[in-house]
């Protein structure tokens, strides 16, 4: 990871720190695919700096990119897959959440864009369900007083 990027993480953790005075509850830590290398500077970079050994408490890995993401047979096998293949990833293992996010910001050309696209927002607005869903769990589990939900 570059320096410049390190400073701007710094420079960003400061401000959440400052604008989160009763400090972070959770973090979503959003990869498209398998764990790449930068990907993995960053997390070591949060872990360093930030949380230490305590950052599995922390962070919740969301899987995007995965349409497959209704079945539990299938996210636990990827699951299995990143943990087998990324010594970090295995430390994280604890909180993995798969989504499939598809775009809605499409062109228009005819009645076949227009359904994908409301397709895409119910899909959208499910993955939100799930999200939530799981920081809520997380939260109990913490023992945290949060309730979040869709407004």
């Amino acid at each position: 990871m570059a320096l410049y990027n390190k400073e701007v993480m710094y420079e960003k953790m400061s401000e959440i720190n400052y604008l989160i005075p009763e400090g972070i509850s959770q973090i979503l830590f959003v990869i498209a695919g398998k764990f790449t290398a930068e990907e993995e500077s960053k997390f070591n970079l949060l872990e360093d700096s930030i949380f230490g050994n305590d950052i599995a408490e922390y962070i919740t890995i969301v899987r995007t990119k995965f349409s497959n993401f209704k079945n539990e047979r299938e996210c636990k096998k990827d699951k299995d897959d990143l943990y087998n293949e990324n010594e970090t990833v295995a430390k994280l293992c604890k909180n993995i959440v798969h989504i499939d996010n598809p775009p809605i910001n499409i062109n228009v050309k005819d009645k076949d864009d227009e359904a994908t696209i409301t397709l895409s927002r119910k899909r959208r607005d499910r993955l939100r369900t799930i999200l939530l869903d799981h920081l809520n769990k997380v939260f109990q589990e913490k023992g945290v007083n949060y309730v979040i939900k869709l407004l």
